[in-house]
């Protein structure tokens, strides 16, 4: 009797954790995950890792380069039904992610992570596939735009010719695109609120 009184003040003191064999390992492992410090993955914010990677991409090579050339091509009520139908499917796009965002907590991993765990790994690696070949296809467009536009400004006369310039520009900007890149996020945010500043600055000195 006086033993079981004993082990029953045992199992009642604070000091219960040291009898670790008494607990479940459902118990410990939740233990372990509340009493675990959570480590934040992202620390860019609302501006820096929404705002303004988006404005990046909008007011971009294809708003200032290319607008002029695809309405000479397809003229203007062409040019509007392209922005019709483009605005349509962002429109849907963003109202499903947000659906699909707002039945858990979203994890690191971007859209694959959101898609893969909503709709199967299935959909979401073909979706990933497809967001690599959209972005490897966005960066070449983008640095032949800003190297067109460079080459055209400083390297009219140019030796070497236009399309070695291009070639070099290209070039130079993606290695050094790369080295941002594996530097980290935090690089990246600063290079990107550099170009922000500067792109609005252009553009209101030219407005």
């Amino acid at each position: 009797m006086g033993v079981s009184h004993h082990h029953r003040v045992l199992d009642l003191d604070d000091s219960q954790h040291a009898y670790t064999p008494f607990l479940s390992l459902t118990q410990r492992e939740s233990e372990a995950t509340t009493t675990k410090p959570s480590s934040v993955l992202n620390q860019l914010g609302t501006f820096n890792g929404v705002y303004v990677p988006c404005l990046l991409n909008i007011i971009g090579v294809i708003l200032f380069l290319r607008l002029g050339w695809a309405i000479g091509q397809a003229g203007v009520l062409g040019m509007l039904t392209i922005f019709f139908f483009a605005e349509l499917q962002a429109v849907l796009t963003v109202l499903s992610a947000s659906a699909i965002a707002s039945n858990g907590a979203m994890r690191g991993g971007g859209s694959y992570y959101l898609i893969s765990r909503s709709l199967g790994p299935e959909f979401g690696g073909a979706i990933g596939v497809q967001f690599y070949l959209l972005y490897a296809s966005g960066v070449a467009m983008y640095l032949v735009g800003f190297a067109e536009e460079v080459a055209q400004t400083w390297f009219v006369d140019s030796a070497w010719g236009k399309k070695w310039v291009v070639v070099t520009v290209a070039s130079t900007t993606l290695v050094t695109i790369v080295c941002i890149a594996l530097i980290g996020a935090h690089a990246f945010s600063k290079v990107n609120q550099y170009l922000f500043v500067v792109q609005f600055a252009c553009i209101a000195y030219g407005a």
